[in-house]
């Protein structure tokens, strides 16, 4: 782990706990070594100083299906669809976590819609096929 940027970002925290930037540059270093608790701290440090991005709640979504907290988890994943509900990424790993969880309808609902981001991807429909069988 790069330790110079690690403390270099966290020493900007310090100084400016709302630096949402330096925060968001730290969940992605942190995600690169599995490193989720770190995640929770800079949220915390985040949101405690009022500050609302929806990325935090998808970067804790993640953070709690790394530490197999699955109801905290999908809790923040519900979160953040309201901002990324048009985002492909964040739909492939919701319908995955939603798939893993056993919640079938609303995994479908989520990769419904990125079919209508893709209507040419089968393996989507497919997935949607077995998800209703």
């Amino acid at each position: 782990m790069d330790a110079d940027a690690e403390e270099l970002l966290r020493n900007a925290l310090a100084l400016d706990p709302g630096y949402l930037e330096a925060a968001l540059v730290l969940n992605k270093l942190f995600f690169a070594y599995d490193k989720y608790e770190d995640v929770l701290e800079i949220a915390a440090i985040v949101k405690g100083e009022g500050e609302e991005e929806p990325q935090l709640s998808w970067d804790l979504a993640k953070a709690y299906e790394g530490l197999e907290q699955y109801k905290d988890a999908l809790n923040h994943y519900r979160l953040a669809y309201t901002d990324f509900k048009n985002h492909q990424e964040f739909l492939l790993e919701y319908g995955e976590f939603l798939v893993e969880e056993g919640l079938r309808t609303e995994a479908v609902e989520v990769y419904k819609q990125l079919i209508v981001m893709d209507p040419s991807n089968d393996e989507w429909q497919d997935l949607i096929e077995r998800l209703q069988d």
